[in-house]
């Protein structure tokens, strides 16, 4: 139904403009016929109509015609150009919670953001993160202790590209050309896997951390986020690893720091930590969100000395500030417990707390947003509703990413491979990564 839906649209808006253009052509036809109607009284006075031939000498007023026509005939491609932004938009109306992975004709695939290229599975037990560099991807198998490395440009597989041991728990990490950084929370660390050679090397440990859980790597240093999480007294702090060897410690505003993003701005570098706060659970066991959550933009240059750095802090209320993804203008901040993403103006990180926050669900629904800048389109990615919306400018649209609770992926994290024009999407609920092709 929803492709004759299309079909019939798509044959209405060209019956439309073959109509609009037949009637400017009548608008200008009686202009130019009424030229020579009202000649024809000359024309019953036969005498003159020997020196008519002046009067057929009116190519001119036959080919004025076409110069007034021409015009319309200029202004016509920006016209023509119209429709298909229209029709784009048009035809994401009737779309919405298409099942992306279904068979869908390719007049619906036309229209899509994404279309699906590969989905790879084996990809372990609760994996937990996806990161690259610009080659490859690297999946964190939580479960499994180990990492798997896949080709971006032919999505080969490498499983067991490197074993950590028993009780690792690879939470995160970040990649860089020489080496891979993982942060362990089961046994609190941070690993360096060299890549050429595999060779590892803990280059922190439990005397500096608690629960490890971000890693990145900004100019020379390594920062990580220790979320240092305790039912009682929790407490949050970043740990700085300085170009020399030197540690540095920085609390965070509100416990339980879990990710990390670097903004390059002008010659400045900064680091965005989400701290989401501590965490509150109903009678019921369901997670609620905890009374205060803070993003905060630290300035590299300051927190890799030992004094506290200056620090800006946007906090929410009632949040639970997770994932973070920027685009060249824009910051974007998931949620961890409720379908909202908080959305703040790169151009403005003098005024931190500018912010705007986009809703993707009703009041009462829990889930978690994994945001993903995609040039300057967004794609947030739902947990619990397995689903995939896409924000374009002011239209959006919600695509299924599975059928039915047995066949649920759990999407727990993406990246964008600009490059190749692909998201990698990590589900952990199927252990598995799905590739999507970007139009």
């Amino acid at each position: 139904m929803k492709t004759k839906y299309l079909l019939i649209s798509a044959l209405a808006s060209l019956f439309f403009m073959s109509c609009s253009d037949e009637d400017k052509s009548k608008d200008d036809a009686p202009v130019d016929q009424q030229t020579p109607t009202d000649q024809q009284p000359p024309t019953e006075q036969q005498p003159p109509t020997e020196q008519q031939p002046p009067t057929e000498q009116q190519p001119p007023t036959e080919q004025q015609p076409p110069t007034e026509q021409q015009p319309p005939t200029e202004q016509q491609p920006p016209t023509e150009q119209q429709p298909p932004t229209d029709q784009n938009s048009k035809a994401w109306d009737g779309l919405d919670n298409t099942y992306l992975f279904g068979s869908l004709s390719e007049e619906i695939k036309a229209v899509l953001p994404v279309v699906p290229l590969k989905s790879i599975d084996g990809m372990g037990h609760s994996p937990n993160d996806i990161v690259m560099n610009d080659t490859h991807a690297f999946v964190m198998d939580y479960g499994n202790n180990t990492i798997h490395r896949i080709a971006l440009e032919t999505l080969e597989v490498e499983k067991d590209f490197t074993d950590l041991g028993q009780n690792a728990g690879p939470a995160s990490g970040y990649a860089d050309e020489k080496n891979l950084y993982i942060v362990c929370n089961m046994t609190p660390q941070v690993v360096k896997v060299d890549l050429a050679t595999k060779k590892q090397e803990v280059i922190l440990d439990k005397n500096y951390l608690k629960m490890g859980s971000a890693v990145l790597k900004a100019g020379n240093s390594i920062v990580v986020a220790d979320s240092e999480y305790d039912y009682k007294n929790p407490e949050g702090k970043l740990v700085v690893i300085t170009e020399d060897g030197s540690i540095r410690t920085h609390k965070t505003a509100t416990p339980n720091p879990t990710y990390l993003d670097v903004i390059q701005a002008g010659e400045k570098q900064y680091i965005v930590s989400s701290n989401s706060g501590a965490l509150q659970y109903d009678a019921d066991y369901n997670m609620i969100p905890p009374e205060q959550s803070c993003i905060q933009l630290w300035d590299m240059g300051e927190l890799v000395k030992e004094n506290a750095p200056t620090v800006k802090t946007h906090c929410e209320t009632n949040a639970y500030v997770g994932r973070l993804s920027h685009s060249e203008s824009k910051l974007y901040v998931g949620d961890g417990v409720v379908p909202k993403v908080y959305i703040s103006d790169l151009s403005k990180l003098s005024d931190f707390d500018t912010w705007s926050s986009m809703n993707l669900g009703k009041d009462g629904d829990l889930s978690m947003t994994i945001p993903l800048a995609v040039g300057e389109d967004l794609a947030v990615f739902n947990f619990n509703d397995d689903s995939l919306t896409w924000q374009r400018g002011d239209k959006r649209l919600t695509l299924k990413l599975s059928q039915s609770d047995a066949s649920k992926k759990g999407p727990i994290s993406a990246i964008f491979d600009s490059k190749h024009k692909q998201i990698l999407v990590l589900n952990t609920a199927s252990g598995s990564v799905d590739v999507l092709s970007v139009q």
